[in-house]
């Protein structure tokens, strides 16, 4: 779940792969989330958790009101075919 702290918006793309059994997580991901105010963009990133990279998205909120998150991830793993479901 996305979250507020500090006035800034938190959401890391790893999390919707998260196991609610476990307290694991899926290594690797990739995926692009943009924050809009008032129909436009505010902040927007790539990310990849692959490597050295980074799956978490932050952004300034400046005004109270409305926004909406979105993002699209998907699991990634280097000569690894996911299955469906």
């Amino acid at each position: 779940m996305p979250y507020l702290a500090g006035g800034r918006l938190v959401y890391d793309t790893e999390w919707a792969f998260r196991d609610p059994s476990t307290e694991g997580l899926e290594g690797s991901n990739t995926g692009t989330t943009e924050l809009a105010y008032g129909g436009r963009t505010v902040a927007k990133r790539n990310q990849s958790s692959r490597g050295d990279g980074d799956s978490t998205f932050t952004a300034q909120v400046r005004s109270i009101g409305w926004y909406t998150l979105s993002t699209f991830a998907k699991r990634y793993r280097p000569g690894y075919t996911y299955g469906i479901g």
